[in-house]
C-alpha cells in the first residue's frame, strides 16, 4: 500500500516482490508512477476528491479514464452517484465503503467490521486502506510512504494564520488553512485533535488485523505510526 509520503517510491521499489498487489490513494493517478505501477486498487475517501472542480481533480479523473488494466476503486457509499458519474471506464470497478465508526476491540465489533457494517475511525485514508485490505483477505500488508508527520509542517504566520507545508510524493505546496476556512484564528488546538483520532485509528485497525491473522509491516523509515512493526 502506497501512501502520500515523499519516501513511498524509494522504499516500494527497494522492497517489492513479484506479483504483489498494489493499492494507492488520493492523487497518485496524476503522477507517472501510476501508469508505471498499474495498481489493482485505488482508495478515495476525502470528499474533496469527489465533489471539487479544481484543475487537480479534473486531472485525477482524466487519468482514471485512461486506465487500461483491471482496477477496483473504493469510495464512500455516500458518494455513490458522484463516483459513478465521474468514473466512466469499463476497466474500473467501483466498490463502496460504509462509514460507520464503531470503537472497541471485541469479537462482536470485529465481526461487524468483516461484514462492512461498522468500521474503524477513517481519520486518515491509510486506515481506510488497511481496513479494505484486511477485508479483501490479504494476510500481509506492506506500508510505504506513511510518515504521518504532517503535524511537524505547521506554521503560524504574523497574522496568526495557520500554514501547512505539505510534502507529498506528487509534489510540495504551502496551504493557508485559515484562509481556506479550515482553521479559524485561535482554534489551532482543535485541529490537532484530528492527529489523535488518526493514531487511534491505526491502533484500532492493528487490533483488527491481529484478530483476523493479518500482518502489517511499515517500511516507512521516519514514520510516526507506532502501531505496526517496522522494517
Amino acid at each position: 500500500m502506497l501512501g502520500n509520503g515523499p519516501s513511498c517510491h524509494n522504499t516500494f521499489n527497494h522492497n517489492t516482490c513479484p506479483n504483489e498487489k498494489v493499492m494507492v490513494v488520493n492523487f497518485m493517478a496524476i503522477t507517472d508512477y501510476f501508469f508505471e505501477y498499474k495498481p489493482e486498487f485505488y482508495v478515495l475517501i476525502d470528499s474533496d476528491h469527489l465533489k471539487d472542480d479544481s484543475d487537480k481533480l479534473l486531472m485525477l479523473y482524466e487519468a482514471l479514464r485512461k486506465v487500461d488494466w483491471s482496477m477496483i476503486l473504493f469510495v464512500p457509499v455516500s458518494f455513490r452517484k458522484q463516483a459513478e458519474s465521474l468514473v466512466s471506464n469499463n476497466n474500473i470497478t467501483i466498490k463502496f465503503i460504509n462509514f460507520n465508526y464503531l470503537p472497541g476491540k471485541s469479537k462482536t465489533v470485529f465481526s461487524l467490521y468483516k461484514k462492512n457494517i461498522a468500521t474503524p475511525r477513517f481519520q486518515n485514508v491509510v486506515v481506510a486502506c488497511l481496513y479494505v485490505s484486511i477485508n479483501l483477505g490479504f494476510k500481509e500488508i506492506k506500508l510505504h510512504g506513511v510518515e504521518s508527520s504532517e503535524f511537524q509542517m505547521f506554521e503560524i504566520n504574523e497574522h496568526n494564520e495557520v500554514l501547512l507545508n505539505t510534502e507529498h510524493s506528487y509534489g510540495n505546496a504551502t496551504r493557508n488553512l485559515t484562509k481556506e476556512g479550515k482553521i479559524p484564528k485561535g482554534e489551532f488546538w482543535k485541529y490537532l485533535r484530528f492527529y489523535i483520532f488518526m493514531l487511534e485509528g491505526y491502533s484500532q485497525v492493528k487490533s483488527y488485523s491481529d484478530f483476523v491473522g493479518c500482518n502489517i509491516v511499515n517500511y516507512t523509515k521516519k514514520s510516526f505510526i507506532d502501531s505496526f512493526d517496522k522494517k
